[in-house]
């Protein structure tokens, strides 16, 4: 008799129905960078030769402004030249002109770099944006100038309240067409998707600008196991795992499972600004960024616990830090009218510690318990549990020996073609490592109500989700693979933080099956079409 069918997880036919990944022009595909097919030289990119477009003289004063000393004198100055007498005010307006006329001057110059026609620092203005004359009024004209310098600078009072420049060019704010803007997000995002990554080591500030950049990057190497030969083996199916009545009956490798997915959240990445010199994202960096994440971990791997560690710390925490970052973008853009232009919240926050989602471990109130789960909502025994995660050693799965490498390798000719696995009927019948590691995060995924899932020895990370009696799988992706980027795609996909995510997933192509294939029923076996 035939396994009965499996419903859809609750929440995928939800999301699919809410929104639908905008289709993308043909056209204009072969103008986008396509990504490399050999392996990217990884190097932190070298210091351009020219200068950055802000001037040495206001990245000092930039970097001064954040503990508030530039802005103090200015404000000193003005208030002298407001009170000045007369023999006074020519060298209190000859200290403030020294200062103010080359801040000036460099704004105009970036305004005309992104506005060209509509500035010329060469040409004063009929109406400046300081004025330098010394006027008596009630301090009106200054205190104007004070807050228009303020936000052509980029001051602020406090650290609390630093706004990069980037943020008032956010994509939210934009005049073009739906249309224009996707276009213009895919250019972009295919831009960042050749990037070399950052390789392990201290980041360097000037590479980093965008919370796309922050994660980017190479993973740390992995530990050694503790002694030679050990910590091979994986625990076998339990008997709970094998009783199952959904069974997993096909699997299907989709090495390009990201495909539909990465440009959206690499755009929606690299459209929230990084800026290491302000100390809250400073504090951020530290509880993503790889080299910083695993600076602590256990320098031996004595068990599959200090393992599990690893990938709590470097992969999965910061994903979540990621998510939560995304999240409160997506609330503060949502919260402003539309017809508002001017600096958003910056979703990097020291303080903002939302109670969902987050990543644990898994209490053992269920027959299969993971490594770890996605928590969306709810509280036991209602928690809604969209991803799990199993940890392996890489002893048993490593970037040279993978017991999965056969499901995970698609079939000559059958892009779609689906591999038929006979779920084992007791412990006994899986015998190998393939069978015993599909069984159990099938089953896990089944126990939990999971759809996503991934499995790490933190020497490779793989990707699966779970449809109806269909398990997809993606590639491999190694240490230096994009490997915590597709991490933080993968949660948010999960978690649904970008509403127009959404996979593509084939039909299982089981037409090519033999008839001895189909009448196959060994357990605890993974069988080709033919």
């Amino acid at each position: 008799m035939d396994p009965p069918a499996f419903s859809k997880h609750p929440s995928s036919k939800d999301s699919k129905e809410r929104a639908k990944t905008p289709p993308q022009p043909q056209e204009e595909a072969s103008r986008l960078p396509q990504r490399p097919c050999k392996p990217r030289n990884q190097h932190i990119p070298t210091e351009p030769e020219s200068p950055s477009p802000l001037s040495t003289f206001s990245q000092q004063y930039a970097t001064h402004s954040q503990s508030n000393g530039l802005f103090s004198h200015i404000q000193d100055l003005f208030n002298q030249r407001r009170h000045a007498t007369s023999d006074q005010s020519d060298a209190t307006s000859e200290q403030y002109n020294a200062i103010i006329t080359p801040i000036r001057l460099e704004y105009q110059r970036s305004e005309q770099n992104e506005h060209p026609g509509q500035y010329d620092p060469e040409i004063p203005e009929s109406d400046p944006p300081f004025d330098d004359d010394d006027s008596d009024d009630e301090g009106g004209d200054d205190e104007l100038n004070l807050e228009t310098l303020r936000n052509s600078t980029g001051f602020s009072s406090s650290d609390s309240d630093f706004i990069p420049f980037s943020l008032e060019e956010s994509r939210y704010t934009s005049q073009q067409s739906d249309a224009d803007t996707q276009d213009l997000e895919d250019e972009r995002a295919a831009q960042l998707l050749v990037l070399p990554l950052h390789p392990y080591a201290r980041p360097r500030e000037e590479d980093i600008t965008n919370l796309f950049q922050l994660v980017w990057a190479v993973l740390p190497p992995v530990p050694p196991i503790y002694k030679h030969n050990q910590l091979r083996g994986t625990k076998r199916p339990s008997e709970a795992d094998c009783n199952l009545e959904m069974r997993l009956t096909k699997i299907v490798p989709l090495p390009q499972i990201f495909a539909p997915i990465e440009k959206t959240v690499a755009a929606r990445l690299g459209s929230i600004p990084m800026d290491l010199n302000n100390p809250i994202h400073r504090d951020f960096a530290v509880r993503v960024f790889p080299w910083y994440t695993a600076m602590n971990v256990s320098r031996r791997i004595q068990s599959e616990v200090d393992t599990e560690d690893m990938v709590m710390n470097v992969l999965l925490r910061p994903a979540m830090a990621v998510a939560h970052a995304v999240l409160r973008d997506s609330q503060s853009h949502d919260s402003v009218p539309q017809d508002h232009h001017g600096p958003h919240v910056d979703p990097i926050s020291s303080t903002h510690d939302p109670s969902f989602p987050f990543v644990s471990s898994a209490h053992g109130k269920k027959h299969a318990k993971p490594d770890g789960i996605l928590v969306l909502s709810g509280e036991h025994p209602d928690e809604v549990t969209p991803l799990c995660l199993e940890v392996k050693t890489h002893a048993v799965i490593s970037e040279t020996v993978n017991p999965l490498d056969t499901v995970q390798t698609p079939i000559p000719g059958h892009p779609h073609g689906a591999y038929k696995f006979n779920m084992p009927s007791s412990p006994s019948d899986s015998d190998d490592h393939a069978c015993s590691i599909m069984t159990q995060i099938w089953s896990q995924a089944v126990h939990w109500d999971a759809e996503y899932g991934i499995l790490s020895s933190m020497q490779t990370v793989s990707f699966f989700v779970r449809r109806d009696d269909t398990l997809y799988i993606s590639k491999s992706y190694r240490r230096f693979d994009e490997a915590l980027f597709y991490v933080i795609c993968w949660c948010l996909l999960a978690i649904e933080a970008i509403p127009s995510l959404e996979l593509n997933l084939p039909i299982p192509d089981v037409s090519w099956w033999s008839n001895e294939v189909l009448r196959s029923s060994a357990p605890g076996s993974v069988l080709k079409g033919s």
